[in-house]
């Protein structure tokens, strides 16, 4: 058994499919995105959405929260003798900060998708701070490209997926880190 990182970019399923891995694996999950908003509350009592709390503190404050949380983490999951899914936010992999702590974690799944699919699925909950309004997709598109390289750099294991259905998605995810698993 060992410890899985799920990254790749806003929309792919890091949190659905990690959650279900999780829950196949008899292990505990951590979302970085959840965490940052839960230690933002703690820290301050202010209660923000990951949403609310970029658009407040900008990408330096979340990067820094990001960092600090992560850390934790990582430190947590050394101590403990049980094993871990943890669903990395999108800009996460990104972080110079934390690339001694990516590299030495365990196995870093990149779940690849087309961005046209994971720009629509963003549009749905209305337009993210990160994006402008006069070319949305554009920047969305370009920020998928600057952080490809990150997700390729630290893959152990690279799942493509489309738009086919969720029970789908998650059996075939479930299935690659099975055979990743036997294979090691």
């Amino acid at each position: 058994m060992m410890d899985f990182l799920m990254a790749g970019m806003k929309h792919c399923g890091k949190s659905t499919h990690g959650k279900a891995l999780a829950k196949h694996l008899h292990c505990s999950f951590f979302d970085t995105d959840d965490l940052i908003v839960k230690d933002h509350f703690e820290n301050t009592g202010e209660k923000l959405s990951c949403r609310e709390f970029f658009k407040k503190y900008g990408a330096d404050g979340f990067q820094k929260a990001e960092a600090r949380v992560f850390k934790a983490l990582c430190e947590r999951v050394k101590r403990s003798s049980s094993h871990h899914v943890i669903s990395l936010g999108g800009r996460l992999a990104c972080n110079p900060d934390l690339e001694k702590e990516l590299e030495e974690f365990g196995t870093f799944v990149y779940i690849k998708t087309e961005p046209k699919l994971l720009f629509e699925r963003v549009m749905r909950n209305g337009r993210p701070p990160f994006l402008s309004e006069e070319n949305p997709y554009g920047d969305f598109a370009k920020i998928c490209k600057d952080r490809e390289p990150y997700y390729e750099r630290f893959s152990n294991l690279t799942i493509e997926l489309g738009d086919e259905p969720l029970y789908k998605v998650r059996r075939d995810v479930i299935a690659k880190v099975e055979e990743y698993i036997h294979e090691r």
